[in-house]
């Protein structure tokens, strides 16, 4: 128990707050368009919805180690692009949430294994 706390004290409340929200759309839209609306489809974007903010844990660190710290001046139908991409990733994040999420679990687990 002790080893959990410590694994979810390495992200902030506002990153909580602000990654369920953005589950909770996603979710909400996925259950809208779902064509069989029955127990297990629920409960899997349950699933899906409580690991997204891990899963999305596990993007920001891949796009750091690749991208770093990239500054990107563009216009703005190319900024208009990038936020549909930007879209496209979380839905893809969500849909993908349970198995990137454990990784992103054991990843937090892992990064604060020394802390005390």
């Amino acid at each position: 128990m002790n080893a959990i706390k410590r694994t979810l004290r390495n992200l902030s409340f506002a990153y909580f707050f602000k990654n369920y929200v953005f589950a909770a759309l996603i979710a909400a839209v996925f259950f809208y368009y779902t064509p069989i609306k029955n127990a297990p489809t629920i409960s899997l974007i349950v699933i899906n919805f409580i690991f997204y903010p891990f899963a999305v844990c596990v993007w920001d660190n891949l796009r750091d180690l690749f991208f770093g710290n990239l500054n990107l001046w563009a216009t703005g139908t190319f900024i208009l692009l990038l936020f549909g991409i930007k879209i496209l990733i979380k839905m893809i994040l969500f849909v993908l949430a349970l198995p990137l999420g454990i990784l992103g679990f054991l990843l937090l687990m892992f990064l604060s294994r020394n802390e005390e």
